[in-house]
């Protein structure tokens, strides 16, 4: 076996081994009486508090993850390469998109490569069942009919559970984003196309992109570029509130939730593809949005984890640099 898998899958038992833990806690500041601190104080205690509040120190400790020597990296292309090579990967197995919400920077590698998405499609096709409400078509309350070329084996309460004739939109929905429930996922996606038409072309129409090529019709295909509009629109557009909250509470916590706290998730495993996809949130307010697809690799969840860990690091401190 070559070093780069013995190396891949010690990193992913480890991760694999934390995954089945409860949820880490985050390593807080402690809280002292504000009868003993002064003014000044007191406001620095409160800084390092909710600074400690966006990375999970346990998680990072355990896997070895030392904060990120900004000064050494002159751009964010160069802390992906070295990860790239860290893991083993080659660049051509990548498909990454990044833009700063704050300032619209973005950094993109092969963004316009279709990969398959797996079960990122969830989000944004969630948000245009949203769109639809807001049409007067549907409400969170309407029932959506189940048929049993529906179930799909996976995660989530309505895949597990005794099948119903109907089920609540606001119920496919949640299971559907915070669960990745793919029976859910699939009535939501063939009462969309039964009543509504291609979904494939719905979701062009939801980012207002449509520069794909054919194979992108049949299959679920996408690129990091048009799955990162989706994304910028969820997080800019208060009618998506809704979606950036069930994402938020994705589950269980991996890839890019697994060292930073507060990101808007959804990831996707199908055959030989690792995908994640969020939206970084500080404040309540939208950082940054990141997408990258890994094929060829299923040992790939640690290079997805420390590389949203770098990507949040790397843009926190260009702020911190910016303003000073």
């Amino acid at each position: 076996m070559k070093m780069k898998n013995k190396l891949n899958i010690i990193l992913w038992m480890m991760c694999a081994l934390l995954m089945t833990q409860i949820t880490l806690p985050v390593i807080q500041a402690e809280e002292a009486s504000s009868s003993d601190l002064s003014e000044s104080e007191a406001t620095e205690e409160k800084d390092e508090s909710e600074e400690s509040d966006i990375y999970d120190y346990e998680a990072m400790e355990n896997l070895d993850m030392e904060p990120l020597a900004y000064s050494e990296y002159e751009s964010l292309e160069d802390i992906v390469y070295e990860l790239l090579a860290k893991y083993g990967l080659d660049a051509s197995q990548i498909g990454l998109a990044y833009t700063n919400l704050q300032t619209d920077d973005a950094y993109y590698l092969n963004e316009d490569e279709q990969f398959i998405v797996a079960s990122m499609y969830k989000v944004p096709m969630v948000a245009m069942f949203i769109d639809l409400i807001n049409q007067g078509y549907l409400t969170w309350d309407s029932e959506l009919p189940y048929s049993e070329e529906y179930y799909q084996d996976g995660a989530g309460e309505i895949t597990a559970n005794p099948k119903q004739a109907y089920y609540r939109l606001d119920d496919l929905a949640y299971q559907a984003i915070v669960y990745s429930d793919n029976t859910a996922s699939l009535i939501l996606y063939y009462y969309y196309v039964n009543n509504f038409g291609s979904f494939r072309t719905g979701l062009l129409d939801f980012v207002d992109f449509y520069e794909v090529p054919e194979v992108y019709y049949y299959d679920n295909y996408g690129s990091a570029y048009m799955m990162n509009l989706s994304l910028q629109k969820i997080a800019t557009d208060d009618t998506y509130a809704h979606v950036r909250d069930l994402m938020m509470q994705t589950s269980p916590k991996q890839l890019f939730s697994l060292f930073v706290n507060d990101m808007a998730t959804k990831y996707g495993r199908y055959e030989n593809m690792l995908n994640d996809s969020g939206i970084f949130y500080q404040d309540d307010e939208p950082i940054y949005s990141l997408v990258v697809m890994v094929s060829d690799d299923l040992y790939a969840d640690m290079f997805i984890a420390e590389l949203n860990l770098r990507v949040n690091e790397w843009t926190l401190a260009q702020t911190e640099a910016s303003e000073s």
